[in-house]
Parts: C-alpha cells; sequence; structure tokens
C-alpha cells in the first residue's frame, strides 16, 4: 500500500491552533510525530484517538473521525512499563508480534527481530465499511543508542532508514480491503532536531512543524555531502540552515579575518558581516530573516561594504579585485578600511581589538602554564581561556593570563595536550545550539595563538566525555607518534554512550589536516561524567564511575589496553554501588607503582567519604587507602567543604596536582589550589578572571 507521509514535531500536538496542509489524494496517509524526550512519548498516550485523528484531520481535507483499529508498542524504552500499564487499562492485554528489520550500518547489514506488543479496542467493529486508523508509539532511541556509525550526518541517515524500516515493517500488516491511515509516535532526539534546523525561526511560522518525507531524505542528503546544497523550490515553507555550524573548518567565520569600515563621523569601527560575504548560498540568515519578519533583529554587521576590498556595493565572493577567481583565506590579514576622498585607506587593527588573539597574541606562551578552557557560568557557555604560568617559589605575583577565546563555546568537553608538544586539542562539549563534534587545536610555540578548527570530527556530537593523550617514540627518532582518545560520553542529550575513538598523528611533522577519528572497542559500561586518566607508561587507560543514566551512578572501574584494543573490568570504587559520587583522578607521580589520587566530589559534610582523598593501586593487596601526609597522621582531604564540579591536572616534571573552578556550596567559584604530590601540601593559587564549572585544566609542559 502506497502512502503519503507528513513529519510533524510533536509541539503541533499542543498547539491550540491548527493548520490545514490538506491534500486531494485518496492515498492513505502516514503522519509521523517526533517527540524529543520520554515525556513527550509518554503524554501522546493520553486520549491517543482524538490525538491521531487531529493530527489525520491536518493532512486531509475534512475532519478526521475514524475508528482505531490497533496501537502498536515497538519500543517504550525507560516509559514502556508505565506505557503498558496505560494501554492495558484502556484496551486490555496485548498479543505479542515480531517483526523481522535489516540495518544497514557501516556497509555491514545484519538482521534484527523486533518484539511488538499490539493492543486492539474492545468496541472494534468486525466488519469497516470507512476508513480506519491505526497508532504506533516506537522509542527509536532505545533501540539505536549502542549504534558505532562513523560521522553525525552518516549516523542521521542510518537512524532514519531504521526508523523507516521499522514503520514500513508494521505498515505492510493493513488491509488492502479498506483504507487504513496511520498515526505514529517517534521518539528520537536527534531527527527531532534535525527537522527543526529545516523549519522557520520566525514567529509568524509557529505554525510550519512539518515537513515531507521527500524534503526531509533530501535534508540528509545535503547534509552528508550527497547532493549540492541548493534551495527547494517545491518546499517554500523550509528554510535551511548554513550546513555548518559557527566554527566549522569552511565556516566565513573561521577561515576568514575579521575587518571593519571605519565611521567619518565618531572614528567608530563596525565590523563587516563575513556571512554576507561569503556565503553564496545564503549571505547573512539574521538579515534575512528579519526582511521576512520585521519583530526579528536583523544583523547590526555591515553589509555594504566588501569584506576584501573595501569598496561599496558587492560582497567578497563577487569583487571585481578577485576577477572571479576565489579568494583565499591566507592571503586576507584583519584589516580597517576608511572611506577617504582619494579612495579606501587600509590599516592595520590595533592589537587590542584583533578577534580571538587575547593578551598574548604576539608571544609564545610561556611554560609550564596550568590552562583553563572553556566551561559553564550561571546558564551560559562559555569560551573564554586562561593561563596561569607556573612557579616553584610561589603565587605572590602570579596572575591568569587571557588565551584567545574557543572558536565555540564548551562546556563539559574534553581536552589534552601531548606532554612536550606545545598543542592544545579541545573537543566536542556542549555548545549553545547543542552537543558538538568539532575538535579545535591551539599551537602554542606559534608566535601568534590562534585557535584552527581540525577537518576530523567525532563519530557523532557529545559533551561530558574523557580524553587523554598516550605517546609513543618513533624509532626513526624524528617525530613522536601520538593518540587522542575521546571516552563516553553523553549523546544527543540523553543516551550514555560507550564509545571510544582514537585520533592518531605524528608531531611536530603532522600537518594535523589529514588525521581522521577511528572507533575502538566501546565501553563495557556506557557513562558519563567519568574520569579518565592514562596509566604512568601510557599503555592502558583507566575510566573510573560516572552516570550510566540521568539519574544513577556507577562505581566500576575499568581498563583498556591499547595495544590490545579491549577493555576489562577491574574493581569498584570504595562509595558503594549507588550514589557513588563523581570523582577526578590523576596519576600519582611521586611513586613508581603505577597508582592513582582520587578527588571526590564534596556534597554531603556529613559523610565520612566526602573530602577523603584515596590512593589506587591496581592489582595490590589493598587496592584503595587513604593518602597520609608525610610527617603527620592526618589523612589527606579536599581543601573545601562541598566543592563539586572542579577539573583537575597534573604535571609529571613538578609531581603536583592542579584543582580548579567547580562550584563551592552550590555557587560558582574561580578558586584553585595546588597540591605538592611529594609533601602532600595544598597551596592556594590566584583566582581565575572568570569564575567557572565543567571546564577542562591541563598542565602544558
Amino acid at each position: 500500500m502506497a502512502f503519503i507521509t507528513t513529519l510533524f514535531l510533536s509541539d503541533i500536538l499542543h498547539s491550540m491552533d491548527r493548520p490545514s496542509i490538506s491534500t486531494s489524494s485518496n492515498q492513505s496517509h502516514r503522519v509521523i510525530a517526533w517527540h524529543k524526550d520520554d515525556q513527550s512519548l509518554y503524554k501522546c498516550t493520553r486520549k491517543m484517538s482524538r490525538t491521531a485523528n487531529r493530527l489525520l484531520s491536518i493532512v486531509k481535507d475534512c475532519d478526521a473521525n475514524m475508528e482505531l483499529r490497533s496501537v502498536h508498542l515497538v519500543n517504550g524504552g525507560r516509559n514502556e512499563g508505565s506505557i503498558i500499564k496505560r494501554l492495558e487499562s484502556e484496551f486490555g492485554a496485548s498479543v505479542g508480534l515480531q517483526f523481522s528489520i535489516n540495518e544497514k550500518v557501516n556497509c555491514t547489514a545484519t538482521d534484527r527481530i523486533l518484539n511488538v506488543l499490539q493492543f486492539s479496542p474492545l468496541n472494534t467493529s468486525e466488519a469497516v465499511s470507512f476508513t480506519s486508523m491505526r497508532i504506533v508509539l516506537f522509542d527509536l532511541d532505545s533501540l539505536v543508542h549502542s549504534l558505532q556509525v562513523n560521522g553525525a550526518a552518516e549516523r542521521l541517515s542510518v537512524v532514519w532508514e531504521i526508523a523507516e524500516e521499522v514503520i514500513s515493517s508494521i505498515c505492510q500488516q493493513s488491509s488492502n480491503d479498506i483504507q487504513e491511515h496511520f498515526v505514529v509516535h517517534v521518539k528520537c532526539n536527534s531527527l527531532y532536531q534535525a527537522i527543526a534546523d529545516m523549519l522557520p525561526s520566525t514567529a509568524e511560522c509557529k505554525l510550519q512543524l512539518h515537513v515531507t518525507k521527500n524534503d526531509f531524505e533530501a535534508h540528509l542528503k545535503q547534509l552528508s555531502g550527497d547532493e549540492p546544497c541548493t534551495d527547494n523550490k517545491s518546499s517554500e515553507n523550509v528554510i535551511r540552515r548554513l550546513r555548518q555550524k559557527k566554527g566549522a573548518s569552511d565556516c566565513p567565520l573561521s577561515i576568514y579575518p575579521i575587518r571593519y569600515i571605519q565611521s567619518n563621523n565618531d572614528d567608530s569601527l563596525l565590523e563587516i558581516c563575513r556571512f554576507h560575504n561569503y556565503d553564496k548560498e545564503r549571505g547573512c540568515l539574521r538579515s534575512r530573516r528579519a526582511r521576512e519578519n520585521p519583530n526579528v533583529k536583523g544583523c547590526e554587521m555591515d553589509h555594504k561594504h566588501c569584506h576584501s576590498c573595501g569598496e561599496r556595493d558587492h560582497c567578497a565572493f563577487e569583487c571585481p579585485e578577485q576577477n572571479g577567481e576565489d579568494i583565499a583565506p591566507c592571503s586576507l590579514e584583519p584589516m580597517i578600511f576608511n572611506e577617504t576622498n582619494d579612495g579606501v585607506e587600509r590599516k592595520p587593527i590595533p592589537s587590542s581589538r584583533q578577534q580571538n588573539t587575547g593578551d598574548v597574541n604576539t608571544q609564545q606562551l610561556a611554560r609550564p602554564a596550568l590552562v583553563v578552557l572553556g566551561g559553564r557560568l550561571r546558564g551560559k557557555t562559555l569560551a573564554s581561556c586562561e593561563a596561569l604560568p607556573l612557579s616553584t617559589s610561589g603565587y605572590s605575583k602570579s596572575e591568569w593570563v587571557k588565551l584567545p577565546n574557543l572558536l565555540e563555546h564548551r562546556g563539559s568537553h574534553a581536552a589534552a595536550s601531548p606532554n612536550g608538544s606545545g598543542l592544545v586539542f579541545v573537543m566536542g562539549g556542549g555548545g549553545v545550539d547543542g552537543n558538538l563534534d568539532t575538535v579545535e587545536c591551539l599551537k602554542c610555540d606559534d608566535t601568534e595563538l590562534r585557535w584552527q578548527i581540525l577537518p576530523g570530527r567525532l563519530s557523532a556530537p557529545r559533551h561530558a566525555f574523557g580524553s587523554v593523550t598516550c605517546t609513543e617514540n618513533n624509532p626513526c627518532g624524528d617525530a613522536n607518534s601520538v593518540s587522542l582518545f575521546a571516552v563516553g560520553g553523553w549523546k544527543y542529550g540523553q543516551v550514555s554512550c560507550g564509545s571510544v575513538e582514537r585520533l592518531s598523528l605524528d608531531y611536530p611533522c603532522s600537518s594535523l589536516t589529514s588525521n581522521q577519528w577511528q572507533l575502538c572497542a566501546p565501553l563495557l559500561k556506557p557513562r558519563r561524567l567519568h574520569s579518565v586518566v592514562a596509566s604512568a607508561d601510557e599503555r592502558s587507560i583507566f575510566v573510573f564511575g560516572g552516570f550510566i543514566d540521568e539519574r544513577h551512578t556507577t562505581n566500576s572501574i575499568e581498563q583498556y589496553d591499547i595495544d590490545m584494543n579491549q577493555w576489562s573490568a577491574c574493581d569498584a570504587l570504595p562509595y558503594g554501588a549507588e550514589n557513588c559520587p563523581l570523582v577526578q583522578v590523576i596519576p600519582d607521580w611521586s611513586r613508581e607503582d603505577n597508582s592513582f589520587l582520587i578527588f571526590p566530589f564534596g556534597s554531603d559534610s556529613n559523610s565520612p567519604t566526602s573530602f577523603k582523598i584515596l590512593r589506587y593501586i591496581p592489582g595490590a593487596g589493598n587496592l584503595f587507602a587513604s593518602v597520609l601526609i608525610p610527617g603527620d597522621d592526618e589523612k589527606l582531604q579536599l581543601p573545601l567543604k562541598n566543592w563539586a564540579a572542579f577539573s583537575v591536572a597534573s604535571s609529571k616534571k613538578n609531581a603536583k596536582a592542579y584543582l580548579v573552578g567547580g562550584t563551592i556550596d552550590g555557587k560558582w567559584t574561580d578558586r584553585g589550589f595546588e597540591l605538592d604530590l611529594q609533601t602532600m601540601t595544598w597551596t592556594e593559587l590566584p583566582a581565575m578572571q572568570c569564575a567557572r564549572r565543567r571546564s577542562v585544566t591541563l598542565v602544558l609542559e
């Protein structure tokens, strides 16, 4: 049976106004409502028949009043028990069915058997002479959370194909004798967001919460690069966003330097819009939306001058000076254009106004230094970074130095720096518009510090994960081989993942432009907000604790053998299986037994383990032991009570640990402390320029 398929966001279910996109076709309809979370999927089970008829009336040319033939529950996820209970109270007992679907992931096809519960209304007519409908409930996120797919765009396509396969398998059982329509409720945050990205954001278009199946599949092909991105003339209600976010490797903000036009009246500077000048397909989306809706604030940058030459009334991609050729970003420098009677005058930008250079734009960063990157502050996600030159004689005259801002705001991200490389890698995290898969690199040996986006992306956007580096000496002696590992995390804002990825490169000879992430063996237990640390010999990676879902933590420890590409369960943190605190872990550089120091987040001053720091020695008879202060019988504790969400780093060369930021009694803090691993004494660091939590701290040596 052929269907007309329309995709809705679940937001339409709660709207008092009902749009009409009715067609005159006599074909059966498939209406798919996409839900972004468990609560939304569960809410749709209330008054299902009325809701389904309402959705169908949007796509049909008359009010729908159809008889409900059946309800299929494919996978209820975490709400499965609650959904079954609600359906049984309304329809009685269910009948178990099985469907076989074919999954094609990374060019490998596998068959999967799905168990489906079918509920039939008690008052269903034996003979039906009019059109009827069936309802399907489907938690797609729970079905695909363990997929290992290379690339975020590719994953979206695979998830969509699985959804189509499941829905089509159920729809095939419909009767050919009568016309049947299907209303399908699917919980999948990633596809919900992908559809939302296609829709207008203007206030007057709030009801346009739908796209056609063909438009959505074309959108997925464009995301994966299979088709050029062109305007869809047949679907004027769809406004496609810029495919690459701010900070992406081909985004105008990343590859073209900032330039200003100077006003002759007051010498003020106005930045020239780079989207307007270089995005041939869409131009500046802010200005476009403002033209469509007067109530929307437009772009405040200059759109009258060319970013390339500074002249009026043309864009950079059509600049006469370029003779139709593409502009090489490396040929441009930050600049101020000043219109005079003799033409456009060009002059350099004062260092204080140069974008993304901070206070150290003309000098190398002194090492060793403690570096703090991004984070969160009172609901804001930060891009700011700062560094503290490390001292062996105290910090009475030391202060934090502002570093270049990250190209993308990041919180709960990961970062790593291969020892002695002068390279800082920052990856993933939660950004302003959602999770990120991009990787930024800062070369601290360059005379001008500037972040750059690397072409290699994580396989999927994620935050709340960990990263480490492991280095091997190259036998040739001219370079070091280093591997960056990204471990676990929180995908799509709701799924703890076990995926592990590896980025291999050589420095200093690697250009960093061709390196790609490769999937490794996944964690035995998916988790987020865990601690990831490499062993002293850098041949193993240990993972400690973390959240396994939205509410529950784990005390398990896993070890990854890099050479064998294999995870094994080790031990358990000595805090109990339930309510295990989150921890931060570093190698104990003061010892030679491959031991680790465990710093628990403090949350309950009455708990005897809230602030106690432990030493963990894998394979020892006494795995965990309190850390005693030399020359004293006291046990080492955190220097502050109720200190949580801090970040930690360590210096092998100086045998010291550093704890900075986080919250104290639930309030953001700019404080930090240095721990001497030889004497086990604390020294308070100068206050950071910005309080922050969920940041990343590392030592640049």
